[in-house]
């Protein structure tokens, strides 16, 4: 197998193998390493939103991903925990894909294309000169030391890409505990099968549902770190959590999540802390893209939209550059072009995380979105549109 690449990307997600692609396409000779088998789960939402689809199209994607819809929607519903609940229509639908499926199509189209392609992989150790960055991988053949031109960090939340090349300190690590799950019941009919359902927790938390096509359940939560020891998140465990939520929603408990069981949560996958932040997105011999380059938290797809935009960006940054060309100027772009396409929409998440964190604002937004529902439906343009 060759030991030196034009670009060598860490991470199988969406943002590393378009990332990927979008390279190749450039002839850019590109290996790409996945620490995880082949359809492996991620915790996600699962969502889609209409921006993600547009940018799939324009890479000519499209198809392919149509293939895996697991689900359609249309509308955002927040359920309050005093039984409330506020709906806003979205303007165009969007998708629900299953991460295993989705992740493992997109590596896929990144080997069709010519990139090198290892699953079961992972990067152990970088070292970085003037000229090239050496990168130690493990795989189930032993080790071997590839060099590359451009290392692009795709490897998420508390990327080890951006702390090895200095690009984060330990500030900007948030306390935030993510989590995903299937689940089946006998009464999925309760859930609107087009809408994204978010169910509000009195700590500040919360938890995402929408119905697939197999009538399973798709949930996604977000567990917000205790405020006083009254906080049904001070245990930070997702099962507890979910069965204590469920106590406030009439909805979960009629699913029957105020008695669900690890070992009934069907693909259970956590991730955090989040969220995660970084003082750069590039510097010499290094790109991040995705969650490694910076990560709010979730609600209804914004961060598939941001991994796939940024591996894009990075693309359009270097479209005029030899392969394997990275220097200070294209560092630079890089840094600024994110910052404008992405970093920008993640502030608007970062207002609404900040509100969601004191039950008393988020429940005042909630009935001022109730009275002003115009207000509501740009907020929910804003985001759907990241």
């Amino acid at each position: 197998m060759p030991s030196v690449f034009d670009a060598l990307v860490v991470g199988g997600g969406p943002a590393g193998s378009i990332a990927a692609i979008e390279l190749a396409k450039l002839g850019w000779r590109v290996r790409l390493v996945e620490r995880g088998g082949w359809f492996r789960d991620k915790a996600c939402g699962h969502c889609l939103n209409p921006r993600a689809i547009e940018l799939l199209g324009e890479i000519n994607l499209l198809e392919g991903v149509r293939a895996i819809v697991s689900g359609n929607t249309n509308r955002f519903r927040v359920h309050s925990v005093d039984g409330g609940f506020s709906e806003v229509q979205l303007e165009r639908p969007g998708w629900l894909v299953p991460r295993h499926t989705f992740d493992q199509l997109l590596r896929d189209a990144a080997a069709s294309h010519g990139v090198d392609v290892s699953h079961d992989a992972s990067a152990t150790e970088f070292e970085f000169d003037d000229e090239v960055a050496a990168v130690r991988i493990r795989s189930r053949d032993g080790f071997q030391t590839v060099r590359t031109r451009l290392l692009i960090g795709a490897d998420g939340l508390g990327s080890a890409m951006a702390r090895a090349a200095g690009l984060c300190d330990g500030r900007m690590q948030g306390r935030k505990l993510g989590f995903s799950f299937d689940w089946q019941s006998q009464r999925t009919e309760l859930l609107d099968e087009r809408a994204i359902h978010m169910y509000l927790d009195s700590g500040g938390g919360y938890l995402g549902a929408v119905r697939q096509a197999d009538q399973s359940i798709h949930l996604a939560g977000l567990i917000q770190p205790a405020r006083g020891s009254k906080s049904r998140s001070t245990a930070r465990r997702p099962v507890e959590w979910v069965r204590s939520l469920a106590k406030d929603h009439a909805t979960l408990r009629d699913l029957s999540l105020h008695q669900c069981r690890l070992e009934a949560m069907l693909r259970f996958r956590a991730v955090g802390p989040m969220p995660w932040r970084t003082t750069a997105v590039s510097g010499p011999r290094v790109a991040l893209v995705g969650d490694a380059a910076g990560y709010v938290e979730p609600f209804t797809g914004e961060g598939m939209t941001w991994a796939i935009q940024s591996a894009i960006t990075l693309a359009d940054c270097i479209r005029n550059c030899a392969p394997g060309r990275w220097d200070a100027a294209v560092a630079v772009r890089y840094q600024q072009a994110w910052r404008n396409s992405i970093e920008s929409r993640q502030r608007i998440c970062r207002g609404l995380a900040l509100a969601l964190e004191r039950p008393r604002v988020s429940q005042f937004m909630f009935h001022l979105g109730g009275r002003f529902p115009r207000l509501s439906r740009a907020i929910a343009r804003q985001v759907v549109a990241s």
